[in-house]
């Protein structure tokens, strides 16, 4: 697979005599094809109660914790929940619709063939993220990930990017961070790493304030291994 060549010159500029030390990556939309279907379940999850949720509030939420989408969407149509409750149901209902796990591709391939540190930073469960763990056999390369129950505030807040950074113990300047959503983005954006989109079929890729959004790691591993042979 060959890269656009647009992309290849900007990121030619971007990794320019630059060091990396460590690779980040978010979940829900970026190693996994899987934004989409916790939409899907937020939404039957409301028509059920007879609420339905806008195009523009399922837009707000996407790339946020349940807690806080939970949050929002109660702000937005004036309605009560128990969070924590919603929270176990939505999760359950999620990996229920998830199985089995569409990767994005050559998430799988990439991580694999890396030999510096790695971590999840995700607004996902622990116990979602630990299921794409283990079913991707990824703990020997990422034993270290960040979930929704290990800060107190989620995307687009840095808390989550800023522990694992400070856990691999690396310059966030020799960090890069990819990223699928909004909040994402801009949680990662800043702890000074270096940022780069993917493409997710939940936002629009010119909505991600990034220097390059990938089609998936494919394209990626054009460029870097060409780059960095």
């Amino acid at each position: 697979m060959k890269i656009d060549s647009k992309k290849h010159e900007i990121l030619v500029k971007t990794f320019n005599q630059k060091k990396v030390s460590a690779w980040i990556f978010d979940l829900d939309g970026t190693l996994i094809n899987s934004e989409w279907i916790a939409e899907q379940v937020l939404d039957q999850f409301f028509k059920e109660k007879g609420l339905l949720l806008s195009e523009s509030l399922k837009h707000s939420i996407t790339g946020r914790r349940w807690e806080d989408a939970l949050n929002l969407i109660m702000q937005s149509l004036g309605v009560k929940l128990d969070v924590p409750h919603e929270v176990r149901l939505l999760s359950r209902l999620y990996l229920k619709a998830r199985s089995p796990i569409q990767w994005i591709p050559g998430a799988l391939e990439w991580i694999r063939s890396q030999n510096i540190p790695m971590a999840i930073v995700s607004g996902s469960t622990r116990e979602e993220i630990q299921g794409v763990i283990d079913e991707g056999r990824l703990k020997a390369f990422i034993p270290q990930f960040w979930g929704a129950e290990d800060v107190s505030r989620g995307k687009p807040d840095p808390e989550g990017y800023l522990k694992a950074i400070d856990a691999l113990e690396v310059d966030p300047k020799e960090v890069v961070i990819f990223e699928d959503s909004i909040p994402g983005v801009q949680s990662a954006q800043k702890t000074g790493a270096t940022v780069l989109g993917v493409e997710s079929s939940s936002v629009d890729p010119q909505d991600l304030t990034v220097p390059v959004v990938l089609s998936d790691f494919n394209e990626w591993m054009a460029f870097w291994n060409d780059y960095h042979p």
